[in-house]
């Protein structure tokens, strides 16, 4: 239970502290080959490390200041961000830098957010310094102070390193969230208090989230879904949860659902990929001795297009180990609304969906929250059925783009034609509609192709693609339009030539084992044969790429 009064994420915590003292918050696991060490904080150790923490942060920063948080996955990093809400400070979630050019990107976000201190533990002052020297790309500027979370010990009896009680409100920022775009200036998501506990008392309410539940989350806590659904969403909802990096779930995807099975988890989200990975790297043999997932009653599937193959596979493969069809849960969100904007209600979900074909119905738009398909060249909402652009309003609503006002007024503060009430929407860049209630993704505005009057998305190509040979590793194509002029040659891609032509490309990874025995040929053309099979068009070109070489995002 949350009290309805609570207005901040610092008071959230200390709400719960006072609640449940004893009881497990955050179990963090870290593993060696297949059994795990564990590390606990309960919810009153988590308040008292936060608490010292954010005395140390006062005395660096002022309120409102920001602090970059730069801890890798692990108790630290929960620590680091409920200290900057204890002490008035605005978060900034980011992930250590493993090389210099990641460390120019961070430098980015420093300087954007005009961070005043960055949290880290006590081994990274030495890494971070050493990218940052001369002879690196990222520039030899001296960084804002650091404060290591871990060789802070806990508030003594008497209090004297308790933090100064912050003026903070429901309308003050509790954090800024960066995109993870793989080329530009990454923007400031800017989330108020009111934002982040709007979302989670929807998705408390959507979802009938209680103490009973159990949390199994490998997400980064830097990306948005980990931020609010791994590491919020318990503390709100009063329920433990249980953590492993990204990496352990990458090395071995089996990690998760055996994680599930042996706690009794009963909550959690991931992207689409994560529950392929799970069917292709699953050995029945193997992994199933032991193996019960009937606790799991809601396995969230958002970040990115959720596929009904995916979704079908994944019943396949573990209903006969207690996973029950209907816990299956395709949301849709994004760090402009906090979160979560739609999903179907808990044991709802997409049974329907992995039985059929298409688009995946997504639920409807959260309590408090609204969703409709507008034609993004007039604004005029669109009726049922037909495709557009989806827009989103409701309380979880961020502020806007930090430090970014005209772009902040054409996405936050979009209207529709014809509106009287001159209502704020949120523009998503997604294309969808309406159907039964549910919004169902046909994927991005930006990355719709259209060839000789025939729209194509990327995702669709791109699903395609992943399908047409082993040697191709899953998730990792690209597809997109380039404008080639009367003789196939590649022009300026906004078409400028009056006789230029839309047409598609595909960039595609091997996989590394798929590498020693390539026949780069025959790969290419079955990408083409499945391309045209699937849609009626032809590629213009096929490029395969080596193993790990396309760029990604932050968050995967």
């Amino acid at each position: 239970m949350v009290a309805t009064e609570i207005s901040t994420l610092g008071a959230l915590l200390q709400d719960r502290a006072a609640r449940t003292p004893d009881r497990n918050a955050f179990v963090f696991q870290s593993w060696r080959l297949d059994e795990p060490d564990e590390e606990t904080l309960t919810c009153a150790g988590l308040l008292a490390r936060s608490r010292a923490v954010a005395a140390a942060l006062q005395a660096r920063c002022r309120p409102r200041d920001r602090a970059l948080i730069l801890c890798p996955p692990g108790l630290g990093y929960i620590v680091a961000f409920f200290a900057c809400q204890l002490a008035g400070v605005v978060a900034v979630p980011a992930y250590p830098p493993r090389n210099a050019g990641h460390m120019a990107r961070l430098r980015t976000i420093i300087e954007d957010a005009d961070a005043s201190a960055i949290l880290t533990l006590g081994n990274w002052p030495r890494r971070l310094a050493e990218l940052s020297g001369p002879g690196h790309p990222s520039g030899s500027a001296p960084l804002p102070p650091l404060v290591s979370v871990d060789t802070i010990d806990t508030i003594d009896a008497a209090g004297a390193t308790a933090p100064a009680e912050p003026d903070t409100g429901p309308a003050d920022l509790t954090y800024l969230q960066y995109t993870s775009g793989t080329t530009g200036r990454p923007k400031g998501v800017m989330v108020r208090h009111a934002n982040a506990l709007a979302n989670l008392r929807a998705m408390h309410d959507r979802w009938r989230l209680g103490e009973t539940d159990v949390g199994v989350f490998w997400l980064p806590l830097f990306h948005d879904m980990g931020l609010i659904g791994a590491m919020l969403q318990p503390v709100f909802s009063g329920f433990p949860c249980y953590m492993m990096a990204p990496t352990a779930f990458a090395q071995r995807p089996m990690r998760w659902l055996r994680t599930i099975s042996r706690v009794r988890g009963t909550f959690t989200f991931a992207p689409n990929f994560a529950y392929d990975l799970c069917v292709s790297a699953f050995d029945a043999a193997v992994d199933g001795a032991g193996l019960d997932l009937s606790c799991w009653s809601f396995a969230g599937n958002a970040s990115e297009i959720v596929r009904a193959a995916t979704l079908r596979r994944f019943v396949d493969a573990f209903a006969p180990f207690g996973f029950a069809p209907e816990c299956l849960s395709p949301c849709f969100g994004l760090a402009e609304i906090t979160l979560i904007a739609t999903g179907a209600a808990r044991r709802a979900g997409a049974s329907r969906a992995a039985r059929g074909a298409g688009a995946v119905g997504c639920g409807p738009a959260l309590e408090g929250h609204a969703v409709k398909i507008v034609d993004p060249a007039t604004a005029a909402e669109r009726p049922a059925g037909e495709s557009g652009e989806v827009w989103l309003s409701g309380p979880s609503v961020a502020a806007g783009y930090w430090r970014r006002p005209e772009e902040t007024e054409t996405t936050f503060r979009a209207r529709l034609t014809g509106d009287l009430a001159r209502g704020h929407w949120l523009r998503t860049g997604d294309l969808g509609a309406l159907a039964g209630g549910e919004l169902h993704l046909l994927g991005r505005l930006k990355e719709m192709i259209i060839v000789r009057g025939r729209n194509y998305y990327a995702q669709d190509l791109e699903a395609s693609v992943a399908e047409a040979c082993p040697e191709l590793k899953r998730d990792r194509a690209a597809a997109f339009a380039v404008v080639v002029d009367g003789e196939g040659r590649a022009v300026a891609p906004d078409g400028a030539l009056p006789d230029g032509e839309e047409r598609i490309v595909v960039v595609q990874e091997i996989d590394r084992v798929g590498l020693r025995r390539l026949d780069g040929e025959a790969v290419c053309a079955a990408i083409r044969q499945a391309v045209a099979r699937d849609h009626e068009v032809e590629p213009h070109a096929v490029v395969l790429i080596r193993p790990a070489s396309l760029p990604r995002t932050s968050s995967g």
